[in-house]
């Protein structure tokens, strides 16, 4: 058998050391050699730039801040809240908002980004778009509708807290409820203290009436005293002249006996008649006095009607009144607590940057130049690399 020839082995001569280190001459010779390229390159890398940024459509940040929202309240009357940031921050990544952009006109959909800070509950939403005033109806629209109850069947988490929300809901307006039924129970004990009021006017005019008629009964046994003592006075006076009369008459010696028994009988009538005047008189006296005791009883009767209708006129316009107050404060507090009642808070309206933002054209122009320089003289040294291999294996060839 032929042995195989075995290939002649020619091992390069070692470099030299001087050959292997870098001359910063030859460097920036290189560099020098390579000026209109790294100049060509980086002005085109500039360019280009250049024209991104003029032909980029200016982009204007719109943010908003937002929480999550009450979802009810304890039993000291402290809000709650069961939902947290992750929550809405999940929403947001899950890209719920697209469809709804879409269905109100809005073509091209930005994406939306959600910042939470720290772990906080508070979410920052930023939003880059051409106008500002579209972008901020953009986060405007999307807080109204992370509000409303549409298309929670799509987020387990979101359909159980309006569950939440709604039982709170629920419960706030059955509260409001029977707060209104007591406005009903104030009405109807005002009816009736009115009601009361107009008996107490009903007795209380019977009563003056009855005080009238005493008066005039009084008034009437008066006069009746009047004339009765002023004929007592005149039968005294006939009396006492008829007594003189007939002691005259007993005076002379021929007296006329049966003149004189008529003086006496018509005395004797006088004296009777005046004895019944004054019993008559105090038996008026003694009417008088009990009509008089009577009226007074009668007007401290009208002074304790007096006294229970200013009660219950006080308790009318003022207790009733402040208890119809307190109760339309409360109804007004638990309306507030049940506007409260949202999955989101908005903490920062929406509010847009007054000059746009994007694109960034100094950073841009910048880095384009930084990077089209680092490039250029990556590929100066590259393209200087490549034509001394070639000059190289010229000459081995």
């Amino acid at each position: 058998m032929e042995e195989k020839e075995k290939p002649l082995y020619h091992p390069e001569p070692p470099l030299h050391p001087y050959e292997e280190e870098i001359d910063l001459a030859d460097i920036f010779a290189v560099l020098w050699r390579r000026r209109r390229f790294i100049l060509g390159f980086t002005s085109l890398c500039l360019l280009v730039a250049g024209l991104y940024c003029f032909l980029s459509k200016p982009l204007y940040k719109i943010s908003m801040q937002i929480r999550p929202g009450i979802t009810g309240f304890d039993n000291e009357g402290n809000p709650i809240s069961e939902f947290k940031a992750e929550d809405i921050k999940a929403w947001f990544e899950s890209g719920f908002y697209k469809d709804l952009l879409m269905s109100q006109g809005f073509k091209n959909v930005p994406d939306i980004q959600v910042k939470n800070m720290r772990n906080s509950f508070v979410l920052t939403l930023n939003l880059f778009y051409p106008s500002a005033e579209e972008g901020r109806k953009i986060l405007h629209l999307l807080n109204t509708y992370m509000s409303m109850e549409v298309n929670k069947d799509k987020f387990p988490e979101r359909k159980k807290m309006f569950e939440v929300i709604d039982a709170e809901r629920r419960r706030i307006d059955q509260r409001i409820a029977e707060r209104k039924k007591m406005f009903e129970v104030i009405d109807a004990e005002r009816r009736r203290i009115d009601q009361k009021i107009a008996y107490l006017r009903e007795e209380e005019k019977t009563i003056f009436e009855r005080v009238k008629k005493i008066e005039n009964n009084l008034e009437a046994i008066k006069n009746t005293r009047l004339r009765m003592l002023k004929t007592i006075n005149s039968v005294n006076e006939n009396t006492r002249e008829l007594i003189s009369l007939r002691t005259e008459s007993l005076a002379q010696k021929d007296f006329d006996k049966l003149g004189l028994l008529l003086y006496s009988s018509v005395i004797q009538q006088n004296m009777s008649y005046v004895a019944n005047l004054e019993i008559r008189l105090l038996s008026l006296i003694k009417e008088a006095n009990d009509l008089q005791f009577k009226k007074s009883q009668i007007l401290l009767k009208v002074k304790d009607i007096e006294n229970e209708i200013k009660s219950l006129k006080i308790k009318r316009d003022v207790d009733l009144a402040k208890k119809r107050f307190d109760i339309e404060n409360e109804i007004k507090s638990l309306k507030i607590k049940r506007d409260l009642l949202n999955p989101v808070q908005t903490i920062q309206p929406p509010f847009a940057s007054p000059k746009p933002v994007k694109p960034e054209k100094a950073k841009i122009l910048a880095l384009s130049l930084v990077a089209g320089l680092f490039m250029a003289v990556f590929l100066a040294f590259f393209l200087e690399f490549l034509e001394k291999s070639r000059d190289k294996i010229r000459q081995q060839a």
